[in-house]
């Protein structure tokens, strides 16, 4: 045993540090096992409230209305069968752990351990902005991202690997008719389109890099082979849910809720303006910016020594489209930013392979390029993560969650009655284990998208007559609205019973 220790202590000692990397990042979660009760955020209150609803036998998009992929929910479904609360924080710690530990992967074919653990924690650091609560479509996008990003690199570092013949063919990499690392880029790839179909930057540029390589080199076979070794991937994870949907009826929903209503939701704040403050807010950043001009300068190096510059471009369109795809939305939420975060790990490992070709006074520059690196971008985001998720986790401001408006609804209403919420604030249905009487457990602003929705929200709170409705203060913000709202409440015999951070209606 202490041979072996002895053996594979760095390795041990690696492996120990991503865990701790993991640990503190998954400690931002309001849903950690040391916190009691903690208050869950926006978004992720709505994707536990479905996972709840298919415990009890109910259909994503056929019984309640979300916009997200259907992966998100099984996620969220699976995590509640483990714990109703904690579950789903099982599950985000196996999912970040995967992405610190491919972050680290990326950065070993190109740099020492040391400067790989380094660049990991550099390119991990904005979590702590970027995190907002977890349980959030891109956390668990991130791990796939990596993985294939991680698979990308290693086809064009080593590509006699992936386009060898004749005898080679037996190789680890190269098999003969199916190529398994293709393979895992499909599941990998198809993953990410059923949480959310913007977040594909990595498979559609590095997939037509992989193209275009393959067909200049004349491996046409080799391409059919990535070909369908990537689609028999994608079908891994495809094929059950649509299975899924087509048993339960709720394709046409699927449809409806995660591609056109999508299409309007993002045609509607999508303007310039919207967009510009996207941008603003992700781009300006020091350690993004950096990104782009140490890849930038590595082109031009490039070009300068008459050298082929083909995978840096790439590589910076799929920065680029990265950005793209995080903004256009026109919402500036910063979790959006999460698929950012990779696009850090190759730039600073460019960094490093430059510090090293520099012959004079080596060694004293990268100690001072290293120092401030940890000086500006590890330290202050590290230690901050580390005294608001550890040192501090009994002072979070999002736990305990309490609410005199739960505690209502507990006390005058039994399990089964049902409630509805105005407003978008699934954490009391939640919390005070009440279900929703209408399809759509939130409405805002999804009733703003799709008029629709409006009318039929209506018409499932006259048929399933809600105990109690809860109004959570946002109908300041639409007047028109308000005075239906208002009407509705008289019409259908509701009186006020509380006035606080909500206020209740009670039948």
């Amino acid at each position: 045993m202490i041979m072996v220790l002895k053996k594979y202590y760095k390795t041990i000692l690696i492996a120990i540090t991503l865990l701790i990397i993991t640990f503190l990042i998954c400690m931002l979660s309001p849903l950690d096992v040391f916190t009691f009760n903690g208050k869950t955020e926006t978004d992720s209150s709505v994707f536990k409230y479905i996972g709840w609803m298919m415990a009890e036998g109910q259909v994503p998009y056929l019984d309640t209305f979300d916009h997200k992929g259907l992966l998100l929910y099984f996620i969220n479904y699976i995590g509640y069968l483990i714990s109703p609360h904690r579950g789903v924080w099982v599950i985000e710690i196996l999912f970040m752990f995967v992405s610190v530990l491919f972050s680290y992967k990326i950065a070993r074919k190109f740099v020492s351990k040391p400067i790989a653990l380094l660049i990991t924690l550099i390119a991990l650091a904005p979590f702590y902005n970027y995190f907002e609560g977890g349980n959030l479509t891109e956390e668990y996008a991130l791990p796939l991202q990596m993985i294939s990003l991680y698979i990308f690199f290693d086809f064009f570092l080593s590509p006699k690997k992936y386009l060898s013949s004749g005898k080679n063919y037996k190789s680890k990499i190269n098999y003969k008719y199916f190529n398994f690392l293709v393979f895992v880029c499909g599941i990998c790839f198809a993953g990410v389109l059923f949480l959310r179909p913007n977040m594909v930057s990595v498979w559609l540029v590095f997939g037509i890099m992989v193209l275009i390589y393959t067909l200049a080199k004349k491996k046409y076979l080799e391409l059919l082979k990535f070909i369908l070794s990537f689609v028999m991937g994608a079908f891994v994870i495809s094929i059950p849910i649509f299975i899924y949907l087509i048993i339960n009826g709720a394709f046409q929903s699927f449809i409806d809720d995660y591609i056109l209503f999508n299409l309007s939701y993002t045609a509607d704040e999508g303007t310039i303006a919207a967009i510009a403050l996207a941008w603003n807010k992700y781009f300006n950043v020091p350690l993004i910016v950096l990104s782009f001009i140490i890849v930038i300068f590595q082109i031009y190096k490039q070009i300068k020594n008459k050298e082929s510059f083909y995978f840096n471009t790439g590589y910076l369109i799929y920065m680029f489209l990265t950005f793209a795809f995080a903004y256009i939305s026109g919402r500036p939420f910063w979790h959006y930013a999460i698929t950012i975060m990779p696009i850090v790990i190759y730039p600073f490992c460019l960094l490093y392979e430059y510090l090293q070709g520099i012959k004079a006074n080596n060694n004293e520059i990268q100690l001072i390029v290293t120092i401030v690196l940890i000086v500006t971008f590890v330290t202050p985001n590290w230690l901050t993560m580390f005294f608001s998720g550890v040192v501090d986790m009994t002072n979070k401001e999002q736990a305990p969650y309490t609410s005199d408006v739960v505690n209502y609804i507990e006390t005058n209403t039994d399990k089964n009655d049902l409630i509805s919420v105005f407003g978008n604030n699934n954490i009391i249905y939640n919390y005070s284990h009440r279900k929703s009487a209408s399809k759509y457990s939130y409405q805002t602003p999804i009733i703003f998208v799709d008029k629709k929705i409006e009318k039929e929200y209506f018409n499932d709170l006259k048929k399933n007559k809600p105990k109690l409705i809860i109004s959570c203060g946002v109908l300041d913000e639409y007047p028109d609205f308000a005075k239906k709202w208002s009407s509705f409440l008289d019409d259908n015999g509701y009186k006020l019973v509380l006035s606080r951070e909500c206020t209740v209606y009670e039948r």
